[in-house]
């Protein structure tokens, strides 16, 4: 997972060269471009700027498609202007998962299936620093987040411990709302007054960050909640056992979710058509 890759900005020849090689790319595939050198869109935009006008409209209106879909990430990959691009690639070959050249093997004509390793599944120990590492790269991508966790209890150390490292990492990035869908019946263990008191103390907000809890009853309805997963409007990571630090080494799967069931949980969650019976509600900041 979070694979990166990087391709000569001057390896696309057509259009549909970019759709063919970039719809491998994005948060539902697990993997991304990098952009390498940084100024890498700019090299890009160079390259499709000669092609022919029908097609570089298109080129461009696949640019900001793709870029939309957060599929170019950022690298701190030193890149020599004074040598080729291929040599450059091949200096840092052990920094990306893979290289697509212009004129080397592999090209564009060469990513198929057999060209990509496994990207959308890991197994994981369940600790606070491998949830982290996962999921560090979808809320840095991110300005909201949502937790979906029918059995999120604040009062477990473990999973609070987890909150708060995401939390963390949003502050460092630009992550300002946090929501947490849970069933009420998990969550409250005492009284809601007792449940709003521990959150309020054990959630760590930065300053500028919002804190949504949602407790719901979704008993007997169509989309009664059972996946644990972190969505966001960019893509979701599946989380097989949810957000909770085993106290021995124990393995967890988890996974980028594809792009039609992301859609329908962003339906669900961020735009609010779950259809749950909110039960109790609890909204705070920094």
């Amino acid at each position: 997972m979070n694979d990166d890759y990087v391709i000569e900005p001057t390896a696309f020849k057509s259009a549909a060269d970019i759709r063919y090689a970039l719809e491998k790319f994005g948060f539902s595939e697990g993997r991304f471009v990098a952009r390498f050198p940084q100024n890498w869109i700019v090299d890009f935009k160079t390259c499709i700027e000669r092609f022919p006008d029908v097609e570089r409209k298109r080129a461009f209106e696949l640019l900001q498609k793709y870029k939309r879909r957060c599929c170019f990430v950022n690298t701190k990959q030193a890149f020599d202007r004074r040598r080729p691009w291929s040599e450059n690639a091949r200096s840092a070959q052990a920094v990306f998962a893979g290289a697509v050249f212009t004129s080397d093997s592999p090209t564009i004509a060469d990513i198929d299936d057999d060209f990509f390793k496994p990207s959308r599944e890991q197994r994981i120990l369940a600790k606070t620093a491998e949830y982290s590492r996962i999921s560090r790269r979808l809320i840095e991508a991110s300005g909201e987040v949502f937790l979906i966790d029918p059995y999120f209890k604040i009062s477990r150390p473990g999973r609070v411990k987890i909150l708060n490292e995401f939390i963390k990492i949003g502050a460092a990035a630009s992550c300002r709302s946090f929501h947490i869908f849970s069933r009420y019946t998990e969550c409250i263990e005492g009284t809601e007054v007792s449940f709003d008191r521990i959150a309020r103390r054990e959630i760590k907000l930065q300053r500028g960050q919002r804190m949504h809890c949602h407790l719901v009853d979704d008993s007997g309805h169509i989309n009664e909640m059972h996946a644990r997963f972190l969505l966001a409007l960019n893509g979701a990571i599946h989380f097989d056992k949810g957000f909770a630090e085993e106290p021995l080494d124990h393995y967890v799967d988890v996974s980028y979710v594809d792009r039609v069931r992301h859609a329908e949980y962003a339906r669900l969650f961020i735009d609010g058509e779950h259809g749950f019976t909110l039960k109790h509600e609890l909204v705070f900041s920094a």
